[in-house]
C-alpha cells in the first residue's frame, strides 16, 4: 500500500498542490492512502483518482497546518501497524516527513520525501529546527527533487539517501488546441497586451516586481494586467496598484475556479513569472508548465529552476530578478511582436510534450 503524508493538496491551491495531485493521480491505485493535514476548512475525507484521501486537522491547526502532524503520525501508526513492511510511504514535504521521521524510531518505516526548493534553502542554517529538518532528511530511504537547481541544494546539505530529480508533468490533452489561433498567436503587432500572472502572494513571487513594470510601459500600449491568487502581500500589492496609477487596468482575483483559470489563460496573450529570491525561490514552477499548455508566450526572471523549465530561454525571454526595467521592456517587445510570440509558443510546446507530459 502507498500512502502519501502531505500538507498541501486541493481543494488548496498552488503548484505543490498540483505536483502531488498529479502523482497521485497518475502513480497511485485503489486502496492507496493519501493522508492530509489541513488547517480544518477542508472536507474530512475525499477521493482522489482511486487512493482515499483523509483530510486531518486539529483545533490548533487553523493558526498553523504544521499542528495537523499529530493526528498524521497517529494515522499513518495505524496504517503502519495493519500493513506491515508493505507499507510505502512518500512525503509531500521535508515538513511533512517530520511525521514518519518521529515514527521510525519506534517501528521501522521506511519513508521517501518530495523536495521542492524553498524549504531546502532554508534549513542549511543553525537552529534546533533546522537540525530536525537536516535529520528528517538524512534518514529518508529516497529523496524526489523537481528540479536539478533544487537537487542541487539538497546536495549542498551533504546528506547520504539516494537522491532523484522529479519533474513535476501535467495531464494534457494534444486535441485541446486543434490548430485554433490562440490570443497570443495572433495579431499584427497593434500595442495590445493582455498579461496574466498566476500565483501566491508571497515576496519571492515577486509580483510588486510586475506591477512596477507596467507602470512603466508605454502609453501607446494598450495593456491590462490580471494577478490570481491570494497570499499575505494581498494588501500591499493593491496599494502598491493605487500608488503607481495602474488599478484600473489591475486585476485582483482570488478563490478562481479551475475552469475560470482556463479561461483566463485562454484569454491572455503573454504570462509572466517575475519570482525573485527574497524569502523563497522559485524550485520549478508548475505554472510555467500550464502556460505551455495554454499556448502563451512566456516572460520569467532567471532564478531557480526556473531557466532549466524555459530551456535557458529558448523557450521564453528570461530577466534578471528585481529589474522591473528589463521586465516592461521584455513585456513590450512580446506585445509588438507575434512572430516572436509564435516561436517561443512552438519551441515551448515542444518542450513540454517531450518532458512534461504524463504518458
Amino acid at each position: 500500500m502507498k500512502v502519501l503524508v502531505t500538507l498541501d493538496f486541493p481543494p488548496e491551491s498552488g503548484g505543490i498542490q498540483r505536483y502531488l495531485h498529479e502523482i497521485v493521480s497518475h502513480t497511485f491505485a485503489v486502496g492507496d492512502r493519501v493522508l492530509v493535514g489541513c488547517s480544518g476548512r477542508q472536507p474530512r475525507m475525499g477521493a482522489g483518482a482511486g487512493a482515499t484521501v483523509s483530510y486531518l486537522s486539529t483545533p490548533l491547526s487553523r493558526f498553523n497546518k504544521k499542528w495537523s502532524l499529530l493526528p498524521l503520525t497517529v494515522r499513518l501508526a495505524f496504517l503502519r501497524l495493519a500493513a506491515g513492511n508493505a507499507l510505502q510511504v512518500q512525503c509531500g514535504n521535508v515538513f511533512a516527513a517530520a511525521a514518519p521521521w518521529f515514527l521510525a524510531r519506534l517501528m521501522r518505516l521506511p519513508y521517501s520525501v518530495y523536495v521542492h526548493g524553498t524549504e531546502i534553502a532554508g534549513i542549511g542554517g543553525a537552529g534546533a529546527w533546522n537540525r530536525v529538518l537536516r535529520s528528517v532528511l538524512a534518514h529518508a530511504d529516497g529523496i524526489f527533487a523537481n528540479s536539478n537547481f533544487t537537487a542541487s541544494l539538497v546536495a549542498s546539505l551533504r546528506l547520504r539517501p539516494l537522491l532523484t530529480v522529479l519533474s513535476p508533468k501535467i495531464s494534457f490533452d494534444t486535441t485541446q488546441h486543434p490548430g485554433q489561433a490562440t490570443p497570443a498567436q495572433t495579431g499584427d503587432g497593434a500595442h495590445k497586451a493582455r498579461i496574466l500572472c498566476v500565483g501566491r502572494q508571497v515576496p519571492h513571487k515577486g509580483h510588486h516586481l510586475l506591477i512596477q513594470a507596467v507602470s512603466m510601459l508605454s502609453p501607446t500600449l494598450d495593456w491590462r494586467l490580471v494577478l490570481i491568487g491570494d497570499g499575505p502581500r494581498r494588501n500591499v500589492l493593491t496599494r502598491m496598484a493605487f500608488q503607481l496609477n495602474v488599478q484600473d487596468r489591475t486585476e485582483f482575483e482570488a478563490g478562481v475556479s479551475d475552469e475560470a483559470l482556463k479561461k483566463e489563460y485562454a484569454s491572455a496573450t503573454m504570462f509572466v513569472l517575475p519570482s525573485t529570491t527574497e524569502g523563497g525561490v522559485e524550485g520549478f514552477g508548475i505554472v510555467l508548465l500550464e502556460a505551455m499548455a495554454a499556448q502563451l508566450p512566456i516572460i520569467a526572471t532567471d532564478t531557480g529552476g526556473i531557466p532549466e523549465v524555459l530551456d535557458q530561454g529558448k523557450c521564453g525571454i528570461l530577466v534578471p530578478q528585481n529589474d522591473a526595467h528589463a521586465l516592461a521592456a521584455a513585456i513590450e517587445r512580446l506585445a509588438t511582436d507575434p512572430a516572436l510570440r509564435r516561436n517561443l509558443v512552438r519551441a515551448a510546446g515542444e518542450r513540454l510534450q517531450r518532458y512534461y507530459v504524463w504518458p
